[in-house]
């Protein structure tokens, strides 16, 4: 900023060198002009010598005037040359002014030596007058400009009194009135110009400090920006198109390395095989972009792979710089690997979304198709079924041989129906719960009574097949609130399942224990077991220990799943304990409750009317 200022403002405001160059140009048009007089004076007396006597003591006369114009030009050269090297060294301003009197009286005596009165000899003092004001002002300009009036009236009237009118006065009057307004006008515009300069010479002072002021800033927080540029959490280096010349200490950390020389002699591959930012092509391509462009800086990405072969991506900013006086390459680079992993994942994540989304969608399209087919299946199924129990109701009247066939053919096509509609009822449950719309309905009931019940509508098949069911309980009455209907065929399909791996001769334990806060469900069979391998499976739906065509039990892999979800719904847990050939225990843990309503069915100790249908649809499969 100030070598702008002093471009512009070096010749007007160089004080010192201005002044010397002013005052050598008006010494050389002084010496001049008293050297155009002194050849005026030399032509005179010439003159005057051709025209009068040659005695001796004239001629000598002569001679002296001659040299006196020569002594005054000689003497004042020297004068003006002793000024100019005393205004080098400073000196005070009388001596400018005792310059400008001796100029004065040289010329005054000159024209005196010459014994004429014309005007073009005293306009010779314009010089003076002009020089005096340029440099002093207009104040100093009149001052000069009323003595040399003054001095020219003066020669008028003291040297040509013989004249009855004097003309030369007349003329000299007018003439130092034209001095005094030269002078007058020439001050006003020097006063103007000095103004105007004082103005300018204020403007640079004020931005000189400021730019001093932050020049001293900047000199004086150099080892901040230092410091700065060091702890930086970018990594910032300088390199050419051959080595790295600096990086600080995160860049180090960036690339890993402990040291400059380390990073120089590390092979930090690019997508190219090349070191890290310091071949030339890298260094070109930045180069060209900035000049070719006209840009201030460039931006990159590059893949590097650091000493461990894990892949880094950096965004580098690079822009021209001097370093050690020589052009070099100012690089800052981030590692944004992080970020792009976050987008990465960010991009999966939205595609896992709208993935899922559709997976929502085609399961709303399977689970509507399930519950329409459910629902058309059920319609046809339940008029069969009551068909068969009418039929059967007619046979048993009179039953005959050929009447018990057609009972026992009855009785597998009511089984089979009951299979397809427990098959239905589980599909249907399944798509309420994924939908949404299975809900609890709880009444306060004694548990133990219903449980109770269930287990005693089974015996009687259970014995058919040689199995023996017992119940035990540590309390006569459990009043809490649950879903009757849920809580029947969470038991019934346990107990179904018991029966299904269990061998004649074997034994099936229906047992309640109770808590302060929970109830707990258990059903034991001495069956075949689970493997260890397939306990976390049989809840899964449609899974199955045995899924070979060949298997002994039929099912569809459903029964066990729509326990856990009912058993959850009641906010409880159910757990298995297995070992094969020994059988296995299922254990349900219900959360104890009690729900304000009006009417509280306490005790029912008769079995439900649908109780027998219920197990007759669970059992069907066996």
């Amino acid at each position: 900023m100030e070598r702008g200022y002093k471009d512009k403002y070096n010749n007007i405001f160089d004080k010192n060198d201005k002044d010397i160059n002013v005052l050598g140009v008006i010494s050389i048009i002084k010496v001049i002009t008293i050297f155009l007089i002194c050849l005026g004076v030399l032509k005179n007396i010439v003159e005057k010598m051709e025209l009068s006597s040659k005695t001796f003591l004239y001629g000598m006369s002569q001679i002296y005037s001659i040299m006196l114009p020569l002594f005054f030009l000689i003497g004042y050269i020297l004068w003006k040359y002793i000024l100019i090297y005393m205004y080098k060294l400073k000196m005070s301003k009388g001596i400018d002014i005792a310059a400008d009197v001796i100029y004065i009286v040289i010329v005054t005596v000159l024209i005196l030596v010459t014994n004429s009165y014309e005007s073009q000899y005293k306009f010779l003092y314009m010089f003076n007058i002009i020089s005096a004001t340029i440099r002093f002002g207009k104040n100093y300009g009149l001052t000069i400009a009323w003595v040399t009036s003054i001095i020219i009236s003066l020669i008028d009237l003291f040297f040509r009194r013989d004249l009855t009118i004097n003309i030369y006065f007349q003329n000299d009057l007018i003439m130092g009135a034209g001095f005094v307004l030269i002078a007058w006008i020439l001050g006003e515009y020097v006063k103007s110009e000095n103004k105007q300069r004082e103005e300018l010479k204020e403007e640079l002072r004020r931005e000189t400090k400021k730019h001093h002021y932050f020049e001293e800033i900047l000199l004086n927080n150099e080892a901040c920006y230092d410091l700065l540029i060091e702890n930086s959490q970018e990594a910032i280096f300088i390199h050419n198109e051959e080595r790295v010349l600096y990086a600080n200490e995160h860049a180090l950390k960036l690339f890993r390395v402990k040291s400059l020389s380390d990073l120089n002699t590390t092979q930090l591959n690019h997508e190219e095989n090349k070191l890290i930012l310091i071949y030339s092509e890298r260094y070109s391509e930045i180069y060209s972009k900035i000049h070719n462009n006209k840009l201030s800086q460039v931006s990159f990405e590059d893949k590097f792979l650091d000493k461990d072969g894990n892949e880094l991506i950096f965004l580098s900013t690079s822009a021209l710089c001097s370093y050690e006086k020589k052009q070099a390459i100012l690089t800052i680079t981030r590692d944004i690997t992080p970020k792009r992993e976050v987008q990465k994942l960010r991009k999966d994540v939205e595609n896992n979304i709208r993935l899922l989304e559709e997976m929502r969608e085609y399961n709303k399209y399977i689970t509507e198709f399930f519950s329409n087919v459910s629902h058309e299946l059920k319609t046809p199924l339940n008029i069969i079924s009551s068909s068969t129990q009418l039929l059967k109701s007619y046979y048993k009247k009179d039953i005959s041989e050929i009447e018990f066939k057609k009972i026992k053919y009855i009785d597998s096509i009511y089984n089979n129906c009951n299979r397809l509609t427990r098959l239905i009822n589980n599909l249907l449950d399944i798509t309420k719960f994924d939908s949404g719309f299975i809900t609890l309905q709880k009444s306060n009931r004694d548990i133990i009574g219903d449980v109770e019940n269930i287990v005693m509508s089974i015996i009687p098949y259970a014995e058919s097949k040689g199995i023996e069911v017992t119940f035990d309980t540590d309390l006569e009455v459990r009043i809490m609130a649950f879903d009757q209907d849920k809580v029947e065929r969470i038991i019934l399909n346990l107990i179904s399942n018991a029966l299904k791996f269990t061998n004649r001769g074997g034994n099936i334990f229906v047992s309640i224990m109770n808590t302060e806060n929970h109830v707990l469900i258990s059903v034991k069979d001495t069956g075949t077991g689970i493997p260890e391998d397939k306990k976390d499976l049989i809840f899964e739906r449609f899974m199955q220990v045995d899924k070979t065509l060949r298997r002994n039990h039929e099912g569809t892999g459903i029964g066990l799943s729509i326990v856990k979800s009912f058993v959850e719904l009641h906010g409880g847990k159910i757990e298995v304990i297995s070992e094969i050939n020994k059988g296995s225990e299922f254990i349900i843990t219900l959360p104890f409750s009690i729900i304000d309503i009006d009417e509280d069915d306490l005790v029912n100790d008769k079995i439900s009317n649908n109780i027998v249908e219920k197990v007759s649809l669970e059992l069907s499969d066996i």
